[in-house]
Parts: C-alpha cells; structure tokens; sequence
C-alpha cells in the first residue's frame, strides 16, 4: 500500500520490525486528513481493485469527511457487528426495528432486504408531524437513531397528546447522548435506552453494557489503543484519544487511525462477564473540546453544567467564535429570563474565562448535513487539538 510505506519510510519503521502488538506503537499515528483526496489508489491495497469495492462517505461531523472503500465481505461483516449487538440486547431479526437517521442514499445489503430484517428507514429530516405519523403507523419494536432526532420524535408525540405503540427499546448512535437526552427518552417511550458506538471506517465497534455500565468494544474486530498528548500509552482509567487498527479493512487498511474521539479504559473486570475492553466513558471528538485563554482545552461539560439545569431548555449549541467568546442558543419551551441570561453569562466567565457571551433563544437548531446533531462548534482557529498535525458514527442499517 503505497500510503503507509511512505510514510513509514519517513518515520524510518519497516515491516520486519513489527512482530508483536507492542511493536504497533512505533508505527506514527495516521491521521483523518491524510486520507483524503480524489485519488483513492495510494490507500488501496495492491491486490485489490477500486471499482470493485463499495465506496462510502463518513458523515464528515468532524469537519473532515473521508471517502472509505469495502468489499462485499467487509460490508457483511460490519452487518454481522451491528447484528451482534441486537442480540446482546435479546433483539431478533423478525422485530420491526424504525431508523431515525442519515438521510443520503444508500444500497443496503442483501440481508437487510429480506423479509426477515424488518426495518425501516425515515430521514432526519423528514417533517415531525409525519414522523410521528410513521412511529405510529410501523408501531416498531426497536427505535434506533440519533439521539438528539429521536428526541425531536418524541417532543413532537408528546405534543400530540394522543396515545402512541411502546418500544420495546431505544438504540442511539451516532452522537453524544446526554444524561437529560436519556431521561428524557425513557420517560416518553417508556422503554430503556442503549447507546452504542459506530464510525463509518469499521462500524459498531462498541455498545452500552446494561449490566456493568460503559461501552464493550469489539475487540475481535480491531486493535484499540487509548494515547495521551503524546500518543504515548494513557494511564489505565485516565482519558485519551481513541486510535483504532482494524483487523478485517484489507482493501483500504487502517492502521493506528486517530478517530478523533475521546475516552477513556475501564481497567476493572465487567459484571455480565463479558472479557472484551470496556470504555468507561466517550465523552466526544477532539475536535468538540473548548479551548481556554491560558492555551488549555477542556471539555465542552464544563459550558453545559451552566445551561442543563435552565427550566424548559430542550436543545443547545456552543458556538466558541474565540478563545474569550461564546455564542450560546438555546431551544426552550419557557420564557428565556434576564436572570437565566446572566447565570450563563457568569457561568462562562468564571469557568471558561470569556469576556463576550451571547444568548439566543430560538425555535430550532439545525443539524449538519448528515441529520446529525453537534452541541459544540469551535470556530477560534484551525489550528490542531490533538497535537502539531491537524485531525464520526457508523449508521443503523
């Protein structure tokens, strides 16, 4: 492959010299950006051809979108994962299962065409009010999607005021689900939520364990390293970026891939048994962290700790436009008060050590282009947060 061989080159490592796992960690980390371009020919693997493989575009929620390539197998295997997982949760394949998601076309394969898969497929996008009308309609055994769109479907049933079918389950992906999103998701549906983990390069590749907490990975599937600053090893328990090599992309290999997000291990063994790794926490992409005046970043929890608890609010968006100003807006059902205003004012100031901080009540935020929701959006430079090299989800179906 004639990406990783240069670039090994560079770094001076060379095949012989990797024989063991630890060896993986004098391989340098590819980045989401250098994977890019018209020209996918340098990332393919000799032996395979382009235009036989299926090309995909990942979601590009990073600011980054990336064209992957799959064969036939890779597609049914990353069909098996997501599958996998369902049955882990005592879900079959004969359950009506209704997906709130990514509205771009797309060829499922074959088994998700049979009659036994049962799913059904609506776009982000799609109006509310024939959502709703749809959940009805389908009455699904399985609501999957993203959180912040399911959550939409639900304000929308709720304002309805009429009675609607129970799920048996809520599957999110594809976005940092919220302690209040969870909540609320439970109470209207009356069902239980699982979150789950999927990126575009490999699929699922973790899922919320109901017994223990955290997110198993699948770690028969790929090689996961958590790395500090440095991309050295982080220490057990503390958090770091998530690097992935898969074992099964032979077309377009990914070896030591930053994906961008950040996590940390749970170094303790899970009560249900399982012995893959656990993440104990996601807590979202690098590149949604905040950066302070002092050159810090932090995690954008630090600015939602003073906008959660404000009665009514449903949505919001961070917008950091510099390190010392934020534009904040707010979806509520109640009247935005001077009060509240000040509260987040102050809240930023202390904590992020803003000088400007503007809040807007609206009636809607927007999601990017794929239906997904981003709560931060950093606009204070381009300048990398994962190191000196500049920097999503894997779908239900």
């Amino acid at each position: 492959m004639p990406f990783y061989r240069e670039k090994y080159d560079k770094a001076g490592v060379f095949p012989h010299e990797v024989n063991h796992l630890e060896d993986l960690q004098r391989l340098p980390v590819t980045e989401r950006h250098e994977i890019r371009g018209k020209d996918l020919s340098p990332f393919f693997a000799r032996s395979y051809n382009p235009s036989e493989c299926i090309l995909r575009l990942t979601s590009g929620s990073t600011g980054i979108p990336v064209t992957r390539a799959f064969t036939l197998d890779e597609i049914a295997l990353r069909g098996a994962l997501s599958r996998r997982i369902f049955l882990i949760y005592g879900l079959y394949p004969n359950l009506r299962n209704l997906v709130v998601g990514d509205p771009r076309e797309w060829n499922p394969p074959w088994y998700q065409r049979s009659a036994v898969y049962r799913e059904r497929h609506v776009s982000a996008f799609t109006r509310q009010d024939e959502q709703a009308d749809i959940y009805r309609s389908y009455s699904p055994d399985i609501l999957s999607g993203y959180p912040s769109s399911l959550r939409l479907l639900g304000e929308t049933l709720r304002r309805h005021n009429t009675p609607f079918p129970r799920p048996r389950i809520i599957l999110t992906v594809g976005e940092l689900l919220l302690p209040a999103t969870r909540s609320f998701l439970e109470e209207i549906f009356r069902a239980p939520v699982r979150d789950r983990y999927g990126i575009e390069e490999m699929g699922y590749i973790a899922w919320e364990c109901p017994v223990g907490g955290g997110y198993h990975v699948a770690a028969d599937c790929g090689i996961f390293e958590v790395v500090d600053e440095n991309d050295c090893p982080a220490a057990p328990g503390s958090e770091g970026d998530l690097i992935v090599t898969s074992l099964y992309n032979r077309a377009m290999p990914l070896i030591r891939y930053r994906l961008g997000d950040r996590v940390s291990i749970e170094p303790e063994p899970c009560l249900c048994g399982c012995v893959f790794p656990r993440i104990r926490r996601i807590t979202g992409r690098a590149d949604d962290l905040l950066r302070l005046p002092s050159g810090e970043w932090v995690h954008p929890v630090v600015a939602a700790w003073g906008i959660v608890d404000i009665p009514g609010m449903e949505l919001f968006r961070i917008t950091q436009n510099d390190v010392k100003e934020y534009q904040v807006d707010l979806v509520i059902r109640d009247p935005l008060s001077s009060e509240a205003i000040l509260n987040i004012q102050h809240h930023f100031k202390a904590k992020l050590g803003a000088e400007k901080v503007t809040v807007n009540r609206v009636t809607e935020i927007p999601p990017d282009p794929s239906g997904k929701f981003r709560h931060i959006v950093y606009q204070a430079g381009k300048e990398s947060k994962t190191g000196s090299q500049n920097n999503t989800g894997e779908k239900d179906g």
